[in-house]
Formats: structure tokens, sequence, C-alpha cells
């Protein structure tokens, strides 16, 4: 398999948002994939303390356009989860065709 097309991520830009967890243990209003398909803006690098030891892991912290500000993955926002085809919608369908897969997950 080819490695996908992603972006360079720059503090200061907006990119479009694909949320790569589902989330459905918390409530709809706190779930991340509602800002799936709209761009974030970076507003930092954040390095997570909380990763598997002696692994770096950087994630982003963004502003969606209602002003919510979370961290993000680099590939939901570079491009690579968009191109694999793995992320979650706002109604928890999965992927660009919105495929029902996960929906038994669901919580409401």
């Amino acid at each position: 398999m080819n490695r996908p097309d992603t972006v360079t991520i720059e503090i200061g830009k907006s990119y479009p948002f694909y949320a790569e967890m589902q989330q459905e243990y918390e409530p709809p209003e706190n779930r991340m994939r509602r800002f799936t398909g709209t761009q974030v803006e970076v507003l930092s690098t954040y390095d997570d303390e909380a990763a598997i030891e002696g692994e770096e892991h950087q994630t982003y912290r963004v502003r969606a356009w209602d002003g919510t500000e979370f961290h993000a993955q680099p590939e939901e926002i570079n491009g690579w989860d968009y191109a694999l085809d793995q992320f979650f919608w706002h109604d928890a369908t999965y992927g660009k065709g919105h495929r029902p897969d996960f929906l038994c997950n669901e919580r409401n």
C-alpha cells in the first residue's frame, strides 16, 4: 500500500478535522466527532506525557468553529485518516461512505 498524501501541519493554519475515535461513552456534546469535516485552527503543539513510556507522542491543540479547544492527533488533521477512510462522522457513521458498521456501539 502506498502512503497517502498528507500535509505538513503549521501552527496558526486551519485544516479539515476527521475524528478517529467514536467516543460513544461520551455525551453527544462532548464528542470530538461533532467537528468531523469542519475546519479547525491549530493553536500549538502538545507533548502528551501520558504517552507510552519511551515513545514520543505529539498532538495539537486546536480550536473548532464554535470556540471549543481540544487536542487532535496529527493524522486527524493532516489528511491521513481521511485518505485511509478511517474516521467517524457526528452521527457515528464511518468513513467517506457513512457506513453504519459501528452504530451498535452507540449509547445516547
